[in-house]
Order: structure tokens, then sequence, then C-alpha cells
């Protein structure tokens, strides 16, 4: 339970902005703005944004203090305003000055999309072109989750008037009665669905950072300061870092010394971790059970990352909105400034959890640096984020480097003989009537238990006090670890913080929040998860599966280098962004698609890449769509691109985990060589149009065969059409005898004459001047493998 002032510093700075929305939405209706007007004895006719907060906040969310907070930031009087007004400054340094205007109409100006506004990122390639995000609110669709290249398609069939009452009919269906973290978590949720779509600012600046990117790090910043006043007190004299912050914003000038001094105080850590083998752990796998497992497999590497971070935020008494990136396995956290000595304590400690429940398998490395006033702006927090991910990269050279220090017996064991290891994993024992360790069972369980269940609840408690009762033989022990009992419902649960999976609409259901898990997976008839037995004999042609890999191409490059002003707002509007295209709308594209939605199923996906696994035949229809969707929700900007990776086995009994690895290996090598966006596919690697043009010439051939009754000979026909022009262009061959494949399709033309245009069609698709394209020859593999 957090103390009433810390819980009205964070409601006020979280909700500081909220009357932006207010008066964009209902800025002419002379009752609301009569009301505010009497309230605060305003004289003008047009109350200014924070009023209309304040009201809100007062009236609505029934917090006195958090309505002053909001009140008075621009104009702060006690030590609580003044934190507020800090952190919003700092969270705002992104804001760019408008050179052509110094007006505008906020409510007819939609966000513009930060990932339109990357660039610099591959050379040759221009600054793309800018879109605008669409207004959503409850309901994602195409409509309003794909950016738009001109304003007023922006807006669609939404307004700020129906979203801002479609918001206060969520808030009025929460329980506005809880206090403290539950109260702050369903705020924050309600702000992330109805303000991750409009500009925190259109008055002075560019608006493309949201309200919720803005008033969430605003928020975290405050709760930062608010700690490290509790660690440190009297260290630092907001009111003279205020002070300082508005001059230096007001002018460019060198300040003087101790204006620098305060500016330069170390108040924050950014703190960076990363969960190292995933790969290994997610894959490395049996092929029995190897489907749910594989599902409960990488649900779970997604809640431990979680797990994880709220327990280094409940650590330091702060709440998720100090959690600025989760996803991978990665995560960055913004807390108050701590000692290098207390982040080694608190990898030690994690990795202490993880090593008894997975022996090695898997292991965190943590990294911070420490943050002043002014490494907010300029471009030093994307410096900060770069040279951690530096760090990250050192550090899990020597991964279990303080375990072995000082438990080096448990470290190299003894371990269970390996006649007596669970065949499944091979770490754990298992009892010989099962078969499988209760370990490997209970990811089962958990793949079972998201896909069937509606609700994700969690119970925090002190893990120091249950910690020598925890087995650890199961997923759900590693979670109370951490001071976390999790578990999946159909109904709230009392006492807990309770999140609907993958639906927005949390407050229909009196829930704390929502969240985004990889929760669909193809069912049998029967309702149990499709083997890949099962998912083979769903295949046209070859009964065989395919594992699909994916991820951004130069993603450093895109935080390092890829903006103009790395601000803390801009870096977690781009990793807010990332994240909502893998997690969220990857798993409603499966979900929702009626091609893909029974063959294929989302195993991983994380902040920047995915794994997708399925029948071979829709696999590379998959791939192209992914691309396809990734392109238009990036604005078709060169800059950020997409590289995929298809294996398909020799055999439906080849190990998964062997098929990842090449695919992995395939991703990164082929795919990825040189210009990058690319898709290997059949062994081979193709740009994007190359790819899209050998499944055009593959339809062709496959509705030659299977539909016109064409001969499959037509196939052969072009295997040694390219046998005998590549003895040609080896030198084997004085001339060219690419007449004879055009003879040889002639010849079928005439013998088919009602499909001769059809043929002569294909003829003039594959034959560029003087060579054969060699994307026919994969077309024609691809044709096989279909019919």
């Amino acid at each position: 339970m957090f103390e009433s002032g810390f819980s009205s510093l964070v409601i006020g700075s979280l909700l500081h902005d909220i009357g932006k929305f207010w008066q964009r939405a209902e800025k002419d209706n002379l009752n609301i703005v009569s009301n505010i007007k009497v309230e605060y004895r305003l004289q003008q006719n047009k109350p200014q944004h924070q009023f209309w907060s304040a009201y809100l906040l007062k009236n609505y969310i029934e917090d006195y203090e958090a309505s002053k907070i909001a009140e008075n930031h621009h104009n702060p009087r006690d030590p609580y305003e003044y934190i507020v007004a800090i952190a919003d400054k700092l969270s705002a340094e992104e804001r760019e000055d408008r050179e052509d205007e110094q007006h505008v109409d906020p409510s007819t100006e939609p966000l513009i999309s930060i990932l339109s506004q990357v660039s610099n990122i591959r050379d040759g390639y221009s600054k793309p072109q800018v879109h605008y995000q669409p207004l959503c609110g409850l309901e994602i669709t195409p409509e309003t989750f794909f950016p738009q290249p001109n304003q007023e398609s922006a807006f669609n069939n939404h307004s700020y008037k129906s979203l801002w009452h479609s918001f206060v009919t969520s808030l009025n269906e929460i329980n506005l009665k809880v206090t403290g973290e539950k109260k702050i978590t369903q705020l924050l949720n309600l702000l992330d669905i109805f303000t991750s779509s409009i500009p925190s600012a259109a008055y002075y600046s560019n608006p493309d950072i949201s309200l919720f990117d803005h008033t969430k790090t605003t928020a975290a910043i405050a709760s930062c300061l608010f700690r490290h006043s509790n660690r440190a007190p009297g260290q630092i004299d907001y009111e003279k870092v205020h002070k300082s912050l508005v001059k230096k914003y007001q002018s460019k000038e060198r300040k003087v010394k101790d204006e620098e001094d305060i500016l330069d105080t170390q108040a924050f850590t950014l703190l960076a971790g990363d969960i190292s083998g995933i790969q290994n752990f997610i894959y490395d796998i049996s092929a029995k059970g190897a489907a749910k497992g594989l599902k409960g497999r990488s649900v779970y590497i997604h809640l431990l990352a979680l797990s994880i971070t709220k327990h280094i935020l409940r650590k330091f008494e702060l709440t998720p909105l100090n959690l600025l990136f989760c996803g991978g396995g990665h995560f960055y956290l913004l807390l108050p400034y701590i000692e290098n000595e207390e982040i080694q304590d608190l990898q030690k400690k994690v990795n202490e959890v993880l090593f008894r429940a997975h022996q090695g398998a898997l292991s965190l490395v943590i990294a911070g640096a420490s943050l002043n006033f002014n490494d907010f702006g300029e471009d030093f927090f994307g410096k900060h984020w770069k040279e951690l991910t530096a760090k990250l990269y050192e550090k899990k050279k020597h991964k279990f480097l303080e375990i072995i220090k000082d438990s080096s017996q448990e470290f190299f064991g003894p371990f269970a003989a390996e006649t007596d290891l669970c065949p499944v994993c091979l770490i754990r024992s298992y009892e010989a009537n099962e078969e499988k360790c209760h370990f490997c069972k209970s990811y089962e369980d958990l793949a079972d238990d998201i896909i069937r269940k509606n609700i994700y609840s969690e119970k925090y408690f002190d893990e120091t006090k249950e910690m020598s009762f925890i087995s650890f033989d199961n997923v759900f022990e590693v979670f109370k670890a951490f001071g976390m009992e999790i578990s999946f419902n159909n109904t709230i649960v009392e006492g807990a913080f309770n999140f609907t999976l993958n639906d927005r609409n949390f407050s229909r259901y009196k829930c704390d929040g929502f969240i985004q898990l990889p929760k669909y997976a193809p069912l049998t008839t029967s309702g149990t998860i499709k083997s890949f037995d099962e998912l083979s004999k769903d295949a046209k042609g070859k009964k065989r599966w395919a594992i699909l890999r994916g991820d951004v191409d130069n993603l450093g490059k895109v935080f390092s280098t890829g903006l103009e002003n790395k601000s803390i707002s801009r870096i977690a509007s781009l990793s807010r962004n990332m994240e909502s295209f893998f997690l969220s709308w990857l798993n409603r594209m499966v979900e929702n698609d009626d091609l893909f939605k029974n063959t294929t199923y989302l195993i991983y996906a994380g902040g920047d890449d995915f794994v997708i696994m399925g029948s071979w035949d829709v696999i590379p229809v998959l791939a192209m769509k992914i691309n396809y969707d990734f392109q238009r929700f990036v604005s078709h900007n060169p800059h950020i691109t997409l590289s995929c990776s298809i294996f398909i086995p020799p055999g439906e009994k080849y190990p998964f985990y062997k098929a990842s690895q090449i695919c992995g290996d395939d991703l990164e090598v082929k795919a990825k060589d040189l210009e990058k966006n690319k898709v290997v596919f059949l062994n081979k690697p193709f740009q994007w149009e190359e790819y899209k043009e050998i499944e055009e010439v593959k339809n062709i051939l496959v509705s030659l065969i299977s539909k016109d009754k064409v001969p499959s000979s037509l196939l052969q026909i072009i295997y040694q059409g390219f046998i005998e022009f590549n003895k040609f262009k080896k030198g084997e061959y004085p001339i060219n005898r690419l007449w004879l494949f055009i003879y040889s399709l002639s010849r079928l033309a005439k013998r088919q004459n009602h499909l001769a245009s059809k043929i002569m069609e294909l003829e003039k698709r594959v034959i560029k001047g003087h060579n054969l394209e060699i994307g026919v020859l994969y077309a024609a593999r691809w044709a096989e493998l279909e019919l």
C-alpha cells in the first residue's frame, strides 16, 4: 500500500494534461466551460487546459491533492507541484517549435506517426512522407491501427467528442473508490487505450508524441523524484531545479555555474535488463507435446520478464508507470538514483531464483546508467539507452559470475543422473510412470490456461518470507519467488490485480487493466492444441509443417540514430509502437484471418521479433501478409524494414529445435546480408518484391496444372530450362539455348490451344531479355510442393 501523498502525486502527474483531451472534445460546451470558470474564479472566456485537468481530478477522480498538482503544474508553489512541473519539462523536451505558424486548433490536428519520422538508417533513401495516426478507442481495426497519409482520413469516423464520451463511460465503469496502486493501474490502462492516438501538444510543436507517452513518462519521472527524496532527504532543492530548467528552456545561452551544478545532480538510474538463453530455452525440447510446450514456454518468458520488472519496481516502491519497455526478454526501467552495488545485488538475487528454477538455461544481466536533469534532453537520453545496450552485451559474456563466486558447489552440481532426466527438458528428474517432469507439464498447463481463460490475475506478497517454502517444481513457483502469485480465470479474483486478456474493454468486466499476450492457438475438434502432425495433415500437397521467423532490421540504429531528438518520451513512444505491432497486431492477424486461424499460431513475439509455426502452405503467404502490414504500419518508411526466414523441414518428424536453429541462422546470415529487407524461402534470400513475383508465378503454375489440367511436365520444362541456362552461364555451351525452353512452352501452348494466352503470359513473366529469371525455378519448386 502506497502512502497517500505518493498516490496523489502519481495520479496528479499522470492526469496533469488530461484537460487537453477534454478541452478538445468539449471546448464549445458552455455549461462545462462555465462550471470550470466558476470553480477557479477565472475571467478569461476559454479556461486553460490545466483547469480542465484539475476539475476532472477533483469532481470525477475525487482526489483534491492531485487536483491541486494538475492545476498548478505551470505555476508550482509546493514541493509536490515543483516535482511534477520538473517532470513535465523533462518529459516534454522532445517538442519541436514550429517555424511557420504560432497557433493551431488542436482538435483538428491528428498525431503524427513517430515511425514515419525515423530516418538516417539506410543510405540513399530520403526522409519518408509524414503519416498521421487515426483516433482509436476501445476497438482496434485496420482503419484505426494503420497511419494515414493525410490529416482528414486520420480522423476516420471518430472525433474527439466521441472518443471522450467513450473514455468517460469507461471511467465510470471502473471502481474509483479503490486507492493506491489499484487506482493508478486502472487510470494508466484507461489512458493507454484512449490517449495513445492523440497528440500531447499541438499549440507550438510538431504533434508526434502522444498524450499517453508524455503523461506516463512525466509520472515516471515524478515518481523517481519523490522516491529519491525519501532515499536522500534534502539533497535536491526542487524549486531551484525548476527555476534552472525554466531558464534553460527559455534561452540557449550557457547557464551560470550554480545552475549547472543543480542540473548535474544525479537523481535517476536508467536500468536495462536482458534475459539470456531464451532461444534455446523455448525451442530445445523433444517433439512429444512440443506444440503445447512451445506455447507455454513463450508465454512463460513474457510473464517472467514482467514478474522480474515488477519485483524490482516494488523494491523501490514504484508502479508499472516506471516500466519504459518490456518485450522479447528485454526491459528498461526508470528508477531513482541507486549505487552500482544495488544493481549487482538485484542481478544476483534474480539469478539465484533463475538458477534454482532452470539450472543455467536462463539468466539475467542488468546494467544501469546514472542520469541527471540534463540527461533528458539534447539526445543524452538516447545516448544512455544505446550505451546500456552495449553494456548488456558485454555482461552476457560473464553470466552467473556472482553465483559462481559465492556458491560454486551449487553451480557445478551434483545434478540428477542422466537416466533419471525428463525426456522433454533433459534437466529435471521425473517419475517413471509419467511422461515428463512436473515443470514441463506446467508449461502445458500455462498454455491451456492462456488459451481457455479470459482474465489474468496477480497477487503480490513479500517473497522473502515465503522463499523457504517455494519448491520450484513448476512455473508458478518461479513467479512466487519474485513475490507474485499468478492465475488465469474467467472471473475476477478478489484481492488481486485482474487484467483482461487481449481485450481492451477491461472496465466492462470490472478489471484493473488489460494485458496483451500471444493467446491464440489452433485447436482440434476435441479442443486440444493441434500437434505438429495435425498441422502437417492440414497442409496442401506435401504434408509438412513450417516455421517462420522475423525481426526488424537495424533496430539498434533505429533507436540510436533514427530520431532527431531521442528524449524519454520519443523512445517510449517508439518502443510502445513496436510492441503494439508484434505483440498485439500479429496475434489479431493470426486469430481473425480465415486462412491462418486454424493452421498457424504465434509461438513467440517480442519487442521487434516473432516466431510462428503452422501448415507449410500458409506460412509463406503469412510472411507476405506480415511484411505488407508492417510496411503499412511504418508508413512505408524505407528506413524501417523487416527480414524473415521460412524453413520447411524434410519430414514431419524433423526436430523442431533443429528447424528453428536453421531458420534463425538463415535469418541472420542470408536475409540480413548487405541490404537486408529480405525473406529466405527454399534456402534462398529474396527481396520482398522478388518474393511477391515468385508467388504470382507459382499461382499461375498451380492454376494451370490443378485447374486447367495442363500436364505436370510443365514443371519439368522449367527445371530442364534452368539446367540448360546454367550450363550456358558456366561456359559449357557456346550459345544460349534459351530457345529450347521457349520452344517447349510453345509446343505445350499448341497442345493446350485454349490456354495458349495463359502459357504465353507465363513466358513473358519468366524471361527477361536473354535471361531466364531464377525466380521461376523457386516458383516451380513451390508449386510442386503444393500440388
